[in-house]
């Protein structure tokens, strides 16, 4: 995506050398974005939007080797598809309510709790299974779900499992 208006490049350092270099690097890109003194902060925030994009596109993929069991292809598939990522998964990855909500350890839902998403886990994993398509990737996410009812999440969103994702604080 370099040159492109939507390039989104992030950068570190000096922040007055940023500055004094922005209209051209943004020449490589739209979008440049200092993030802070750290020059590591901006690869923190690449691989983490890389592993949004990974984990979509395994989810992606993971559907339509599912969909291609009954002869469905991803072009029959891609209208349904389309509508689900616009107003499913882009709203819900992107809503800043949630977002505030998740940095403030705040996990009550009124919808899609950790019961529903558990059990629907379980459902794709057995019917994946049964057509012998791998459930390695689902697994992990299965056990967190399992683990965070155990302890008495079972009500709460699926966004939990953040705890037993993140780095434990140190107190």
């Amino acid at each position: 995506m370099i040159g492109l208006p939507e390039t989104l490049i992030f950068y570190g350092g000096s922040k007055a050398l940023f500055e004094a270099y922005e209209p051209t690097l943004k020449l490589l890109g739209g979008n440049a974005a200092y993030l802070s003194e750290d020059y590591g902060v901006p690869l923190i925030y690449d691989l983490s939007l890389l592993t949004m994009m990974y984990g979509a596109w395994y989810g992606s993929l993971h559907a339509h080797a599912l969909l291609s069991t009954a002869n469905i292809t991803a072009t029959e598939f891609l209208p349904y598809a389309t509508s689900w990522i616009h107003h499913l998964i882009a709203p819900l990855l992107s809503d800043p309510v949630a977002a505030r909500a998740r940095d403030e350890g705040n996990f009550t839902t009124d919808v899609s709790n950790m019961n529903t998403n558990k059990l629907g886990l379980e459902h794709i994993i057995h019917a994946s299974k049964e057509q012998g398509i791998p459930v390695d990737w689902l697994t992990p996410l299965l056990a967190l779900a399992t683990q965070k009812v155990a302890e008495g999440h079972g009500a709460d969103s699926f966004e939990r499992v953040i705890e037993a994702i993140r780095k434990p604080q140190v107190i």
